[in-house]
Parts: C-alpha cells; sequence; structure tokens
C-alpha cells in the first residue's frame, strides 16, 4: 500500500512541476540545444545496463536526453501487458535511464515519464499477484550513481485496447522533450 501511495504522490508532484517546467521551455531551448550537441560529441563508451525489459526493434525504440542533458532516457519497449488489480487492461513500457551527471546521484524528480492514449494521459498500474514481465515497482525509484544505467518497467492503465499509445518523456525544469507513438502489440 505505501508504494501505491508513494507512486500517487509522486504523480500528482509531477503533475504540478510540468506547469512550472512549460512557462521555462522557451528559455531553455537554446541551452538544452546546446548540452545535447555537447553531449553528442562526448559520449562515452556504452555501459551495460540491467535491462528489465525486453529490446525493442531499432524501429520502435526512441530515446534522448533530458533534464538539461542530466539523464539519457531510453524506450526499450511498449507492449500490451496483464491486467491490473482491478482487471483493467495495461500496458507495460520498458526503460532505461542512464545517469549523465558527473558528480550528482540521480533524482526521480529531474525528468516526467507520462504515456497518453487517445490525446489523455494515462494513469499509473498498480498489480498485485500478476506483474509484467521485468515489473518491480520499486525499481525505478532506486537512485543511479553517475555514468551508470537502470532499466525498469512501468505500467500505465489503457483506456482502450486497440488505440495506440504516445510516450512522452521530459525534463520537469527544463523544456527539453521527446516523444513516440508505439502501436499496441
Amino acid at each position: 500500500m505505501s508504494i501505491a501511495i508513494t507512486l500517487g504522490t509522486q504523480h500528482l508532484f509531477a503533475k504540478a512541476l510540468n506547469s512550472a517546467a512549460e512557462s521555462l521551455q522557451s528559455s531553455v531551448s537554446a541551452r538544452s540545444t546546446s548540452a545535447q550537441s555537447d553531449k553528442a560529441e562526448s559520449t562515452p563508451a556504452e555501459k551495460p545496463a540491467n535491462t528489465a525489459a525486453k529490446t525493442a526493434s531499432d524501429a520502435e525504440a526512441a530515446e534522448g536526453d533530458v533534464a538539461d542533458g542530466k539523464y539519457h532516457i531510453k524506450i526499450t519497449s511498449v507492449t500490451k501487458s496483464v491486467a491490473d488489480h482491478e482487471s483493467k487492461p495495461t500496458v507495460a513500457v520498458g526503460l532505461e535511464v542512464t545517469n549523465n551527471q558527473k558528480d550528482k546521484e540521480s533524482n526521480i524528480f529531474d525528468y516526467r515519464i507520462q504515456v497518453f492514449q487517445n490525446g489523455v494521459e494515462l494513469d499509473s498500474a498498480i498489480y498485485f499477484s500478476e506483474k509484467p514481465e521485468g515489473y518491480d515497482a520499486t525499481d525505478m525509484m532506486k537512485e543511479i550513481q553517475p555514468g551508470g544505467t537502470l532499466g525498469f518497467v512501468k505500467g500505465y492503465v489503457l483506456s482502450d485496447e486497440t488505440s495506440p499509445v504516445t510516450v512522452k518523456i521530459s525534463g520537469t525544469f527544463s523544456g527539453d522533450k521527446f516523444s513516440k507513438e508505439f502501436p499496441l502489440q
């Protein structure tokens, strides 16, 4: 129950911070673009990841830097999954987060993960007995040391079982973001 309350509280906090992030978007865009080009020039060799989700094909994958380049986030999979605790259909989103910072542990509030269907944001799924493959509710809360990568799976309650979903990743306090639409598999 405490995990569900924690996730719910974080979701509400992230929504409140999103309005502040939207207002900062125009002023940060130039700086974000500069940080991304610097990152592209000095990207270190890829590190092994804790891959909780199966890897999506190159055509399905989407990735980018957010939070002024502090994090590189990759969407590794988006698939229909098991029903939640209320028997509602869900989608499981596999992600890999790399902490690009040189001297700070990760902060879950630096970036925001949203999933939309039919233009409406989906609620986080709560699972009890049956869970998506690789899902652990506590994984996304783990700190990531500088240069480290963490893979995890997050579930969302679908509004219908056929319409595609859009995954949007953004910096909480910066205007940098990326998104991609995925058909339900």
